[in-house]
Formats: structure tokens, C-alpha cells, sequence
């Protein structure tokens, strides 16, 4: 996934045929952008099927991706989480269950 500075995402699918020379990425869903903050995307995790979207006002979402799009087709299915900082830097377990946020004034948040 990638992420804009727009608040979108979009699925890609790297070459299967990688040379460090020609990277080049296979867009999914045609290119589709989903948008879903409005705020830019500052960090997209994806592990286990679960998905973690950071915004860079404070925003994180978590969703499960079970369908293989790019975002679940009931939105009560995304959690929110609001920081009252900027989201600079995120680290989340191997699961994407839990982790840790860094932001803009210097505090590290356990979520």
C-alpha cells in the first residue's frame, strides 16, 4: 500500500521480476485511490491481514484485511484512534495489535 499526502491509499504489488536497476510496481484494484483521512498518510503497517494507517495530525486507523481490497466494505469495521499530536514515527507488535507512537512534541504513547 501507499499512501498520499492527500489522506489516500492505493494497492500496489511489486514486480515479481525485481531488478535492482528497474524497480518497478504493479497497481492494484486499477490504480484505485480509497480516501480515507483528512490528513496526510505519514505510515501504512500491514502484517497478519491487519492493517495500521497513521496519520500526520494524529489519526490512526486499524482495520482487518479479510476481502483483499484495499479497505473493508463496512466502515464500522475501522477503528480510530485520535493522538492530540502529530504522528511522527510508529512501531506495532508482530501482530499489529499493539504498539507505540512518537510525536511531533517528543512523547512516546503506547497504544
Amino acid at each position: 500500500m501507499i499512501g498520499t499526502s492527500d489522506g489516500a491509499i492505493a494497492a500496489v504489488n511489486p514486480n515479481p521480476n525485481y531488478n535492482a536497476n528497474d524497480i518497478k510496481f504493479e497497481w492494484l484494484e486499477h490504480g484505485k485511490k480509497e480516501f480515507l483521512l483528512s490528513e496526510a498518510i505519514s505510515s501504512i503497517i500491514y502484517k497478519y491481514s491487519q492493517v495500521v494507517i497513521a496519520g500526520s495530525l494524529g489519526t490512526m486507523l486499524r482495520y482487518a484485511d479479510k476481502s483483499a481490497r484495499i479497505l473493508p466494505d463496512d466502515p464500522d469495521l475501522i477503528s480510530k484512534i485520535k493522538s492530540e499530536d502529530q504522528i511522527t514515527a510508529c512501531q506495532m507488535d508482530d501482530q499489529n495489535n499493539e504498539g507505540i507512537i512518537g510525536t511531533s512534541v517528543g512523547e512516546i504513547k503506547y497504544i
